[in-house]
């Protein structure tokens, strides 16, 4: 009687043991997570309104080269600098997932969008410095991909005046 019925049973049993073990520890793990997305959820609840807001000017939710370019602008125009020519693309050169529609970069899923920016301007280079220095420390994130500075011959003497080419990167979560 062991042999016929009970051993064949053990085993299956042994089996649905070890299953069951399997789904408990899926379970704890899952409430594991659950735990920690709630903790996030409450951190992220707690940090002030003004403080989202700074973040959303830093990485906002969509690139709009109007309001982007009116901040360049006030930058450039506390630093003397008139900006003569403003260019924008979509430089992200990537595609998107049919899954999240985030953009695929080498295969990876990438949370954001780069923009490409060309400002045109001229002046001095002391003011240019000042001008890059500024424009670090404001609160929209760009990055300087390109310079072309050409030398100005405005027959006035001013032998420290260039023409600039500024090529910038900046980034939108869409």
């Amino acid at each position: 009687m062991y042999f016929i019925y009970v051993s064949p049973q053990s085993a299956e049993v042994k089996s649905l043991v070890v299953l069951k073990n399997q789904y408990v520890n899926v379970l704890a793990k899952s409430k594991e997570i659950n735990d920690k997305r709630i903790i996030l959820d409450n951190q992220y609840n707690s940090i002030p309104g003004a403080d989202l807001e700074r973040l959303g000017k830093v990485i906002p939710d969509t690139f709009d080269p109007i309001s982007f370019i009116n901040n360049i602008n006030g930058v450039a125009v506390r630093d003397g600098i008139i900006i003569k020519d403003f260019r924008t693309s979509n430089g992200s050169n990537s595609t998107q997932t049919a899954e999240r529609g985030l953009p695929v970069s080498g295969g990876q899923a990438v949370p954001y969008a780069t923009n490409s920016v060309t400002l045109s301007f001229s002046g001095r280079y002391s003011v240019f410095q000042k001008f890059l220095l500024d424009l670090e420390s404001d609160l929209n994130l760009v990055d300087i991909v390109g310079l072309s500075m050409t030398p100005e011959s405005s027959g006035k003497g001013v032998e420290d005046s260039f023409s600039y080419s500024l090529n910038l990167q900046t980034y939108s979560l869409k």
